[in-house]
């Protein structure tokens, strides 16, 4: 009743990149794909990082890399948001402060991985640090 947080533990899923911390976790979002829950981790230039989340607990699990195609490195994540933007497809959007861009993804509807991976051709972007989609 109070909001305060307990219970509070620090844990590395397995799957989870070595030194994850270095690459700077900078963004999470929890997403639902049909009757399964994943978090999304937008770790700097480590890309992005899809763990399976227990319903029960909240632990996360079975982590990997979701880079729908684009390599370590190549990209600098800071912020990721989803919207099937009212059809059936599912899409994720990643911004990318080093190259000033937003990723458009296709989202698995079954898997949850992101797939197809590639830059927008929005202008006028410098830097974007997070980004929301409605």
């Amino acid at each position: 009743t109070t909001g305060l947080l307990s219970a509070c533990a620090a844990v590395t899923p397995a799957g989870m990149p070595a030194n994850y911390g270095i690459y700077g976790l900078t963004n999470i979002k929890i997403f639902s794909i049909g009757s399964s829950t994943y978090a999304y981790m937008a770790l700097a230039s480590q890309g992005v990082v899809k763990c399976s989340v227990d319903a029960t607990t909240g632990a996360l699990s079975s982590c990997a890399a979701s880079n729908g195609g684009i390599g370590n490195g190549v990209w600098y994540t800071n912020s990721i948001a989803f919207s099937n933007l009212g059809g059936a497809t599912t899409y994720a959007y990643v911004s990318d402060i080093n190259l000033s861009a937003i990723y458009v993804c296709t989202v698995n509807s079954t898997s949850g991985d992101l797939t197809s991976c590639a830059t927008t051709t929005a202008s006028g972007l410098t830097q974007p640090l997070g980004l929301s989609v409605f």
